[in-house]
Protein backbone atom coordinates (compact mmCIF):
# COMPACT_ATOMS: atom_id res chain seq x y z
CA UNK A 1 0.00 0.00 0.00
CA UNK A 2 1.35 3.44 -0.93
CA UNK A 3 2.36 5.70 1.93
CA UNK A 4 1.88 8.84 -0.16
CA UNK A 5 -0.75 11.16 1.29
CA UNK A 6 -3.37 11.79 -1.45
CA UNK A 7 -4.68 14.80 0.49
CA UNK A 8 -1.30 16.45 1.02
CA UNK A 9 -2.37 19.38 -1.17
CA UNK A 10 -5.03 20.48 1.32
CA UNK A 11 -4.44 23.32 3.75
CA UNK A 12 -3.47 22.20 7.25
CA UNK A 13 -6.56 21.73 9.38
CA UNK A 14 -8.93 21.37 6.42
CA UNK A 15 -11.78 18.89 6.58
CA UNK A 16 -13.86 17.36 9.40
CA UNK A 17 -12.24 17.31 12.83
CA UNK A 18 -12.50 13.84 14.35
CA UNK A 19 -12.06 15.32 17.81
CA UNK A 20 -15.54 16.89 17.62
CA UNK A 21 -18.86 15.07 17.49
CA UNK A 22 -20.02 16.95 14.39
CA UNK A 23 -16.73 16.33 12.58
CA UNK A 24 -16.77 12.63 13.41
CA UNK A 25 -20.39 12.14 12.33
CA UNK A 26 -19.84 14.13 9.14
CA UNK A 27 -16.95 11.86 8.17
CA UNK A 28 -18.81 8.64 8.94
CA UNK A 29 -21.88 9.99 7.13
CA UNK A 30 -19.75 10.70 4.07
CA UNK A 31 -18.50 7.11 4.21
CA UNK A 32 -22.10 5.82 4.37
CA UNK A 33 -23.26 7.97 1.45
CA UNK A 34 -20.26 7.34 -0.81
CA UNK A 35 -20.43 3.59 -0.14
CA UNK A 36 -24.06 3.66 -1.25
CA UNK A 37 -23.16 5.63 -4.37
CA UNK A 38 -20.15 3.52 -5.32
CA UNK A 39 -21.17 0.01 -4.37
CA UNK A 40 -18.80 -1.42 -6.98
CA UNK A 41 -15.75 0.35 -5.55
CA UNK A 42 -13.75 0.25 -2.32
CA UNK A 43 -14.73 3.29 -0.27
CA UNK A 44 -12.76 3.90 2.93
CA UNK A 45 -12.43 6.39 5.76
CA UNK A 46 -9.32 7.20 7.77
CA UNK A 47 -8.02 10.04 9.89
CA UNK A 48 -5.00 12.18 9.12
CA UNK A 49 -3.00 14.14 11.68
CA UNK A 50 -3.33 17.75 10.53
CA UNK A 51 -3.99 20.20 13.36
CA UNK A 52 -6.11 17.53 15.00
CA UNK A 53 -7.55 14.48 13.29
CA UNK A 54 -9.03 15.13 9.85
CA UNK A 55 -11.45 12.71 8.19
CA UNK A 56 -10.41 11.55 4.71
CA UNK A 57 -12.48 9.55 2.23
CA UNK A 58 -10.77 7.44 -0.43
CA UNK A 59 -12.52 5.76 -3.37
CA UNK A 60 -10.40 2.93 -4.75
CA UNK A 61 -7.45 4.56 -3.02
CA UNK A 62 -7.97 7.95 -4.68
CA UNK A 63 -9.04 11.28 -3.10
CA UNK A 64 -12.46 12.74 -3.78
CA UNK A 65 -13.06 14.52 -7.06
CA UNK A 66 -15.41 17.42 -7.69
CA UNK A 67 -17.63 15.17 -9.82
CA UNK A 68 -17.99 12.68 -6.97
CA UNK A 69 -18.97 15.45 -4.55
CA UNK A 70 -21.59 16.65 -7.03
CA UNK A 71 -22.96 13.10 -7.23
CA UNK A 72 -23.07 13.07 -3.43
CA UNK A 73 -25.08 16.28 -3.43
CA UNK A 74 -27.57 14.87 -5.92
CA UNK A 75 -27.98 11.79 -3.75
CA UNK A 76 -28.64 13.78 -0.55
CA UNK A 77 -31.12 16.22 -2.07
CA UNK A 78 -33.05 14.14 -4.64
CA UNK A 79 -36.85 14.00 -4.48
CA UNK A 80 -36.99 10.49 -3.00
CA UNK A 81 -35.32 11.90 0.12
CA UNK A 82 -38.56 13.69 0.98
CA UNK A 83 -40.38 10.36 1.26
CA UNK A 84 -37.47 8.92 3.23
CA UNK A 85 -37.73 11.56 5.97
CA UNK A 86 -41.53 11.50 6.06
CA UNK A 87 -42.93 9.16 8.72
CA UNK A 88 -46.76 9.09 8.68
CA UNK A 89 -48.73 9.01 11.93
CA UNK A 90 -51.01 5.96 11.96
CA UNK A 91 -53.78 6.49 9.45
CA UNK A 92 -54.82 10.04 10.33
CA UNK A 93 -52.78 11.63 7.57
CA UNK A 94 -50.39 13.42 9.91
CA UNK A 95 -46.59 13.29 9.89
CA UNK A 96 -44.00 13.03 12.63
CA UNK A 97 -41.69 16.02 13.00
CA UNK A 98 -39.11 14.33 15.23
CA UNK A 99 -38.09 10.76 16.10
CA UNK A 100 -38.44 11.15 19.86
CA UNK A 101 -42.24 11.17 19.91
CA UNK A 102 -43.14 8.18 17.70
CA UNK A 103 -45.83 5.77 18.93
CA UNK A 104 -44.58 2.24 19.55
CA UNK A 105 -47.14 0.77 17.13
CA UNK A 106 -45.99 3.11 14.36
CA UNK A 107 -42.33 2.34 15.09
CA UNK A 108 -43.07 -1.38 14.71
CA UNK A 109 -44.85 -0.71 11.44
CA UNK A 110 -41.94 1.31 10.02
CA UNK A 111 -39.38 -1.36 10.94
CA UNK A 112 -41.47 -4.30 9.72
CA UNK A 113 -42.24 -2.62 6.40
CA UNK A 114 -38.56 -1.98 5.73
CA UNK A 115 -37.64 -5.53 6.77
CA UNK A 116 -40.30 -7.30 4.69
CA UNK A 117 -39.51 -5.23 1.63
CA UNK A 118 -35.82 -6.06 2.10
CA UNK A 119 -34.89 -2.40 1.93
CA UNK A 120 -31.45 -2.67 3.52
CA UNK A 121 -30.70 1.04 3.37
CA UNK A 122 -34.03 1.89 4.98
CA UNK A 123 -33.58 -0.78 7.68
CA UNK A 124 -30.15 0.54 8.63
CA UNK A 125 -31.42 4.11 8.77
CA UNK A 126 -34.53 3.35 10.81
CA UNK A 127 -32.64 1.24 13.37
CA UNK A 128 -30.28 4.19 13.70
CA UNK A 129 -33.27 6.39 14.56
CA UNK A 130 -35.53 4.27 16.74
CA UNK A 131 -36.50 0.92 18.27
CA UNK A 132 -40.02 -0.34 18.92
CA UNK A 133 -39.29 -0.79 22.61
CA UNK A 134 -41.30 1.51 24.87
CA UNK A 135 -39.44 4.45 26.36
CA UNK A 136 -42.05 6.01 28.63
CA UNK A 137 -45.04 6.53 26.28
CA UNK A 138 -43.14 6.55 22.98
CA UNK A 139 -40.77 4.27 21.13
CA UNK A 140 -37.10 4.47 22.06
CA UNK A 141 -35.13 6.91 19.93
CA UNK A 142 -31.45 7.43 19.23
CA UNK A 143 -29.54 9.32 21.92
CA UNK A 144 -27.66 11.01 19.10
CA UNK A 145 -30.85 12.91 18.37
CA UNK A 146 -30.72 16.32 20.07
CA UNK A 147 -33.74 17.69 18.20
CA UNK A 148 -36.51 16.39 20.43
CA UNK A 149 -39.18 18.93 19.62
CA UNK A 150 -38.29 21.29 22.47
CA UNK A 151 -38.14 24.95 21.40
CA UNK A 152 -39.48 23.89 17.98
CA UNK A 153 -36.28 21.96 17.16
CA UNK A 154 -37.35 18.85 15.30
CA UNK A 155 -35.14 16.17 13.75
CA UNK A 156 -37.19 15.09 10.74
CA UNK A 157 -38.15 18.66 9.84
CA UNK A 158 -34.51 19.69 10.04
CA UNK A 159 -33.47 16.79 7.81
CA UNK A 160 -36.06 17.85 5.24
CA UNK A 161 -35.00 21.48 5.41
CA UNK A 162 -31.33 20.57 4.90
CA UNK A 163 -32.39 18.49 1.89
CA UNK A 164 -34.28 21.38 0.29
CA UNK A 165 -37.88 20.60 1.25
CA UNK A 166 -38.74 23.47 3.55
CA UNK A 167 -42.48 24.29 3.21
CA UNK A 168 -41.71 28.01 2.95
CA UNK A 169 -40.17 28.95 -0.38
CA UNK A 170 -37.97 31.68 1.11
CA UNK A 171 -36.40 29.15 3.49
CA UNK A 172 -35.56 26.66 0.75
CA UNK A 173 -32.42 28.72 0.21
CA UNK A 174 -31.09 26.90 3.28
CA UNK A 175 -30.74 23.67 1.32
CA UNK A 176 -27.37 21.94 1.50
CA UNK A 177 -25.44 22.89 -1.66
CA UNK A 178 -22.46 21.33 -3.42
CA UNK A 179 -20.27 24.07 -1.93
CA UNK A 180 -21.50 23.19 1.57
CA UNK A 181 -20.42 19.57 1.06
CA UNK A 182 -17.16 20.52 -0.60
CA UNK A 183 -16.24 22.95 2.17
CA UNK A 184 -17.13 20.37 4.81
CA UNK A 185 -14.98 17.63 3.31
CA UNK A 186 -12.05 19.60 1.88
CA UNK A 187 -11.87 23.13 3.29
CA UNK A 188 -11.36 24.83 6.63
CA UNK A 189 -14.62 24.96 8.55
CA UNK A 190 -15.92 28.49 9.05
CA UNK A 191 -19.34 27.91 10.68
CA UNK A 192 -20.95 30.71 8.68
CA UNK A 193 -24.26 29.11 7.61
CA UNK A 194 -27.39 29.99 9.59
CA UNK A 195 -29.30 27.30 11.43
CA UNK A 196 -30.95 24.79 11.34
CA UNK A 197 -28.37 22.36 12.62
CA UNK A 198 -28.57 19.11 14.55
CA UNK A 199 -26.97 20.52 17.72
CA UNK A 200 -24.00 18.14 17.51
CA UNK A 201 -21.61 21.07 17.77
CA UNK A 202 -21.22 22.51 21.28
CA UNK A 203 -21.22 26.10 20.02
CA UNK A 204 -24.75 25.62 18.61
CA UNK A 205 -26.03 25.46 22.20
CA UNK A 206 -26.34 29.16 23.00
CA UNK A 207 -27.48 29.49 26.61
CA UNK A 208 -29.97 32.26 27.33
CA UNK A 209 -27.54 34.05 29.65
CA UNK A 210 -24.88 34.13 26.93
CA UNK A 211 -26.88 35.19 23.91
CA UNK A 212 -28.23 38.59 22.95
CA UNK A 213 -31.31 37.35 21.15
CA UNK A 214 -33.06 34.20 20.02
CA UNK A 215 -30.87 32.04 17.80
CA UNK A 216 -32.96 32.85 14.75
CA UNK A 217 -33.00 36.61 15.25
CA UNK A 218 -30.37 39.18 14.41
CA UNK A 219 -28.69 41.04 17.26
CA UNK A 220 -28.51 44.80 16.95
CA UNK A 221 -25.37 45.58 18.93
CA UNK A 222 -25.10 48.68 21.05
CA UNK A 223 -22.99 51.44 19.57
CA UNK A 224 -20.52 51.27 22.45
CA UNK A 225 -19.65 47.64 21.67
CA UNK A 226 -18.51 48.31 18.09
CA UNK A 227 -18.86 44.65 17.11
CA UNK A 228 -17.18 43.68 13.85
CA UNK A 229 -18.86 41.14 11.53
CA UNK A 230 -21.03 39.80 14.37
CA UNK A 231 -24.79 39.82 14.42
CA UNK A 232 -25.60 37.45 17.29
CA UNK A 233 -26.82 34.60 15.08
CA UNK A 234 -25.99 31.02 15.96
CA UNK A 235 -24.30 29.53 12.88
CA UNK A 236 -23.32 26.05 11.83
CA UNK A 237 -21.55 23.97 9.16
CA UNK A 238 -24.54 22.96 7.06
CA UNK A 239 -22.92 20.25 4.96
CA UNK A 240 -21.59 18.53 8.08
CA UNK A 241 -25.07 18.35 9.60
CA UNK A 242 -26.56 16.82 6.46
CA UNK A 243 -23.79 14.20 6.35
CA UNK A 244 -24.07 13.55 10.08
CA UNK A 245 -27.69 12.47 9.64
CA UNK A 246 -26.45 9.71 7.31
CA UNK A 247 -23.96 8.55 9.98
CA UNK A 248 -26.72 7.58 12.42
CA UNK A 249 -27.19 4.36 10.43
CA UNK A 250 -23.89 3.14 11.93
CA UNK A 251 -25.16 3.53 15.50
CA UNK A 252 -28.32 1.41 15.77
CA UNK A 253 -30.70 1.54 18.72
CA UNK A 254 -30.41 -1.87 20.41
CA UNK A 255 -33.30 -3.27 22.52
CA UNK A 256 -32.26 -4.21 26.06
CA UNK A 257 -33.73 -5.91 29.12
CA UNK A 258 -35.11 -2.65 30.52
CA UNK A 259 -34.67 -0.03 27.84
CA UNK A 260 -33.12 0.36 24.42
CA UNK A 261 -29.65 1.86 24.11
CA UNK A 262 -27.80 3.53 21.27
CA UNK A 263 -24.53 2.03 20.07
CA UNK A 264 -21.53 3.92 21.46
CA UNK A 265 -23.34 5.32 24.51
CA UNK A 266 -22.75 4.59 28.19
CA UNK A 267 -24.50 5.90 31.29
CA UNK A 268 -22.41 7.84 33.79
CA UNK A 269 -24.04 7.18 37.17
CA UNK A 270 -22.09 9.91 38.96
CA UNK A 271 -23.23 12.63 36.55
CA UNK A 272 -26.58 11.03 35.77
CA UNK A 273 -25.95 11.58 32.06
CA UNK A 274 -25.27 9.56 28.93
CA UNK A 275 -21.90 9.74 27.21
CA UNK A 276 -20.96 8.96 23.61
CA UNK A 277 -17.49 7.62 22.82
CA UNK A 278 -15.85 7.20 19.41
CA UNK A 279 -12.43 6.22 18.00
CA UNK A 280 -10.26 7.64 15.23
CA UNK A 281 -7.90 5.54 13.12
CA UNK A 282 -5.19 6.08 10.49
CA UNK A 283 -5.65 2.90 8.45
CA UNK A 284 -8.35 3.22 5.74
CA UNK A 285 -11.44 1.19 6.76
CA UNK A 286 -14.55 0.25 4.82
CA UNK A 287 -18.07 0.86 6.10
CA UNK A 288 -18.44 -2.74 7.30
CA UNK A 289 -15.24 -2.46 9.36
CA UNK A 290 -16.29 0.90 10.80
CA UNK A 291 -19.66 -0.51 11.93
CA UNK A 292 -17.83 -3.19 13.90
CA UNK A 293 -15.18 -0.88 15.34
CA UNK A 294 -17.55 1.82 16.66
CA UNK A 295 -19.57 -0.89 18.44
CA UNK A 296 -16.55 -2.32 20.29
CA UNK A 297 -17.50 -2.78 23.97
CA UNK A 298 -14.21 -1.30 25.19
CA UNK A 299 -15.36 2.13 24.02
CA UNK A 300 -18.18 2.16 26.56
CA UNK A 301 -15.92 1.38 29.51
CA UNK A 302 -15.34 4.18 32.04
CA UNK A 303 -11.69 4.29 30.99
CA UNK A 304 -11.18 2.58 27.61
CA UNK A 305 -7.94 0.60 27.43
CA UNK A 306 -5.65 1.91 24.71
CA UNK A 307 -3.69 -1.35 24.92
CA UNK A 308 -6.79 -3.25 23.80
CA UNK A 309 -7.79 -0.74 21.14
CA UNK A 310 -4.37 -0.09 19.60
CA UNK A 311 -4.14 -3.54 17.91
CA UNK A 312 -7.45 -2.67 16.22
CA UNK A 313 -5.84 0.38 14.65
CA UNK A 314 -7.35 2.96 17.03
CA UNK A 315 -5.09 5.98 17.52
CA UNK A 316 -7.25 8.05 19.84
CA UNK A 317 -10.59 8.00 21.62
CA UNK A 318 -12.95 10.92 22.30
CA UNK A 319 -15.99 11.28 24.53
CA UNK A 320 -18.82 13.79 24.82
CA UNK A 321 -21.67 14.06 27.34
CA UNK A 322 -25.32 14.39 26.38
CA UNK A 323 -26.92 17.22 28.34
CA UNK A 324 -30.68 17.52 28.83
CA UNK A 325 -32.16 20.80 30.03
CA UNK A 326 -35.66 22.09 30.61
CA UNK A 327 -38.35 21.99 27.90
CA UNK A 328 -36.76 18.94 26.30
CA UNK A 329 -33.67 20.78 25.05
CA UNK A 330 -30.66 18.53 24.40
CA UNK A 331 -27.07 19.32 23.49
CA UNK A 332 -23.60 17.77 23.64
CA UNK A 333 -20.56 19.02 25.50
CA UNK A 334 -17.14 19.72 23.97
CA UNK A 335 -15.45 16.34 23.45
CA UNK A 336 -12.55 15.23 25.61
CA UNK A 337 -9.69 12.98 24.51
CA UNK A 338 -9.44 9.91 26.75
Amino acid sequence: MSTKNPYAHLQAGAGPDGGTLLGFLASVGALVAFTRLHADKRVTLHWERSIGWRGRILIDGQPLTDEQIQDLHSCLTKKVVRKFFTLPKGTDGGEYATITQIDVSDATRFLETALFKARHECCATLTGWLADQPDDKSASSSRLCALTGGSQQKFLETALHLSGFHPKEKDRLRVTTVDHLRSTLLWLWQFKEPMPGCRWEAQEDRQSALRHARSNKKHEAERKLKTEDYNGLVCTQRGANRLGIEAMACFPVIPGSRRAETTGFRYNKEEGRHQFTWPVWECPLTLESVRVLVAHPELTEEKPSHQKLLPLGVNNVFRTTRVTKGKGQVSFTIAQAL
